[in-house]
C-alpha cells in the first residue's frame, strides 16, 4: 500500500496443497505515530484473486543509549472497568485516570475501541512529566445482551509500552417491558 513496504514471497508458483511464506519489511524511516499498512497478494485462483494482509505497528522517536534520557512513561489507573449489570439500552461512562511517570513529553497518538458501541474521549494528548490526564469511556448497551466485554487501546510515544489496552466489561440485562 505503500513505497515503505517491500514483499518478496519465498515461491511464486505452487503446486496444488503447497504453500510458501511472504517476508515483508516494513521501512518506518520518516514515519511517526500509529501506520497501518496493507500487502495485496495477486494470484490466478479463481475463488480469491486477491488477498489482503494487514500488518500495524506504532513508532516512537529513536531514544539515546546514554545515562538520563528523557522517556516519556504512560502509567493508567485501571487496566480493566466492570460496569456490572447494566439494562439493555443504556449509555454508562466510566472515567479512567492516567499520568506521565517519565521524563519527557508524553503524546497519545490515537485511541482505539474494538467495537462500534464503546467511544473514547481523552481530556488531553500530550502530557508534561507528572501530568495527569483523564480517559473518559462511554458503553452504548443498545440491542445487545449478556456478558460483553471490549477493549480500548492507547497508542503513545512511551518508548518501554506504545500501546496500553484498558478492558471493559457488563452484564447486559434485557430491558424490562
Amino acid at each position: 500500500s505503500c513505497g515503505c513496504t517491500a514483499v518478496e514471497p519465498e515461491k511464486n508458483l505452487l503446486k496444488p496443497g503447497e504453500s510458501t511464506k511472504i517476508k515483508t519489511e516494513f521501512d518506518s524511516r520518516g514515519r511517526f505515530g500509529f501506520q497501518q499498512k496493507t500487502v495485496y497478494v495477486f494470484s490466478n485462483d479463481p475463488k480469491t484473486p486477491q488477498y489482503k494482509l494487514s500488518f500495524s505497528a506504532v513508532i516512537v522517536d529513536k531514544l539515546s543509549n546514554v545515562k538520563g534520557a528523557k522517556a516519556p512513561k504512560l502509567e493508567i489507573e485501571k487496566n480493566n472497568f466492570d460496569f456490572g449489570k447494566v439494562e439493555e439500552g443504556k449509555i454508562v461512562d466510566a472515567k479512567i485516570g492516567f499520568k506521565n511517570a517519565g521524563q519527557g513529553v508524553l503524546e497519545i497518538i490515537d485511541v482505539k475501541t474494538t467495537c462500534g458501541c464503546t467511544a473514547a474521549l481523552l481530556s488531553s494528548k500530550k502530557l508534561n512529566p507528572g501530568e495527569r490526564g483523564t480517559l473518559r469511556i462511554e458503553l452504548d448497551t443498545a440491542n445487545r445482551e449478556g456478558q460483553l466485554t471490549r477493549t480500548v487501546t492507547l497508542f503513545s510515544n512511551d518508548p518501554s509500552q506504545s500501546n496500553q489496552s484498558i478492558t471493559i466489561s457488563a452484564d447486559i440485562e434485557k430491558r424490562k417491558k
